[in-house]
């Protein structure tokens, strides 16, 4: 028996050179690694912002989120060096689930679940700290010469606002309308179907502020 497993697992014994990418955030493939060999660096994208979740190396499991409940991969996985990897296939790792017992799964279940929720939860927070980085983008322009005086104070063309927003933030035109209408909801500025009204070239600052403070600071909320 110890001669068959070892077959086996040499059939599933992959290489990788480095920089290659063991899966990618969003894929849908479902394989599980075991790491023999190596180090992986797993991190994801949100907000065009590369964010790091950890460093793994001999011995640890990657990808097992998705092997167990088959949602997409919710980060990435890529090589810092030659790596060895054991894949165990999707389905042979479900076909292994199945011999495990019923409550021992369901705790597997709700534990993956749990990851997601605490992905999900992070993707928020990185769409709170989006409103700062929108807010000292717009700070800026207010003492540029694309910002000039109007009878409410001072006005940004809209369409410059989200031009420069996207080339320094890279993220879509959908998130900077929700992210200028919730500073618009809290009264940090005023919108009109082309301007982004300012009561002063300061009002901002206070937001701005915070992208140059630590990570205890709060997002807007």
């Amino acid at each position: 028996m110890p001669d068959q497993l070892e077959r086996e697992q040499k059939r599933h014994i992959v290489f990788f050179k480095p920089g290659e990418y063991l899966f990618k955030q969003n894929d849908m493939t479902r394989d599980l690694f075991i790491l023999k060999k190596g180090t992986v660096r797993i991190f994801k994208m949100e907000g065009g912002v590369e964010i790091d979740l950890d460093t793994v190396g001999r011995g640890n499991v990657v990808g097992e989120v998705a092997s167990i409940d088959g949602g997409p991969r919710t980060a990435s996985g890529v090589t810092l060096e030659e790596c060895e990897a054991l894949v165990i296939p999707a389905a042979e790792f479900q076909s292994i689930l199945t011999s495990i017992p019923e409550w021992f799964r369901k705790i597997a279940m709700i534990l993956v679940q749990r990851l997601r929720e605490v992905d999900a939860r992070i993707s928020r927070s990185i769409v709170g700290e989006r409103n700062n980085h929108i807010a000292a983008i717009i700070s800026l322009l207010a003492f540029t010469d694309h910002c000039v005086s109007c009878p409410e104070g001072f006005m940004i063309d809209r369409r410059t606002v989200e031009y420069r927003i996207v080339d320094l933030l890279d993220i879509s035109l959908g998130e900077i309308t929700a992210a200028l209408e919730r500073l618009h909801k809290l009264k940090y500025l005023r919108l009109n179907r082309t301007g982004v009204i300012l009561s002063s070239r300061e009002a901002l600052d206070g937001l701005a502020e915070k992208v140059f403070h630590t990570a205890d600071d709060v997002p807007v909320t």
